[in-house]
């Protein structure tokens, strides 16, 4: 199947806040992360964290994730596993950049770290880096920011389905209309207004 998706996980119960502030509703409809069948999409995990998913790469950036870490901790993840595999991990708190942990499949490029990831990074590193060592077919590396997400969130999109329930902008007339994220959201409209 592949992924090209982004998320960000907030620590906050406050995801009432986090919808209006980003213009979204939820819609009611359950979708599954990463099926392409809607934009956007949103859960709230038992565990304290709410998700917000988008099917576009590059929405969860620093500067969405620095405008979310408002709310409390936030998380944003980029995963890409059709050409550069590439996974980013980015961590921030009251607007500022706390650390990140980035693989892009590029050999000047193999584990890019900045700030100090919480201390469930090194074990994690040195599993894969083992792995990496031992089997140089698999993009072993890429795996680093995102189980250390999984550990820190309790989510991984590649693993763990679960339902979120699709998001939309209200409209002036109480509906709610498509959420276009990016390119893949542009082209979900043109589809939903068919």
């Amino acid at each position: 199947m592949g992924y090209m998706c982004s998320w960000i996980a907030i620590r906050t119960d406050a995801k009432d806040k986090v919808l209006e502030h980003l213009g979204l509703a939820e819609t009611g409809t359950l979708v599954q992360p990463a099926s392409r069948t809607k934009p956007m999409s949103i859960h709230q995990s038992a565990n304290g964290w709410t998700f917000i998913f988008a099917e576009d790469f590059d929405w969860a950036d620093w500067e969405q994730v620095l405008d979310l870490s408002r709310f409390g901790l936030a998380l944003g993840i980029q995963f890409e596993d059709k050409v550069e595999m590439t996974a980013i991990l980015r961590a921030a708190e009251d607007g500022r950049e706390l650390w990140s942990v980035s693989h892009i499949n590029d050999p000047d490029h193999a584990l890019d770290v900045t700030g100090e990831p919480p201390a469930e990074f090194e074990e994690i590193r040195r599993k894969y880096e083992k792995q990496q060592a031992e089997d140089d077919d698999v993009y072993w590396l890429q795996e680093i920011p995102l189980e250390l997400a999984r550990r820190l969130s309790g989510y991984r999109v590649d693993e763990d389905p679960i339902d979120f329930i699709a998001l939309a902008r209200p409209s002036a007339g109480g509906e709610k209309e498509a959420v276009s994220s990016g390119l893949l959201g542009r082209v979900f409209a043109l589809f939903n207004a068919k």
